[in-house]
């Protein structure tokens, strides 16, 4: 395969920087998706 266009590899932090875009990403769309069904719990 070729990795010659990956930039984070380049980077010194790159990984770091995929891995925590992704966990925001992620963490992003579990709240709006939440909150926008109505999977509330009733207190």
């Amino acid at each position: 395969m070729d990795f010659e266009g990956v930039p984070e590899l380049k980077w010194a932090a790159g990984c770091l920087f995929a891995v925590l875009l992704m966990a925001v990403v992620c963490t992003g769309l579990y709240i709006v998706l939440r909150s926008a069904t109505g999977c509330r719990q009733e207190s």
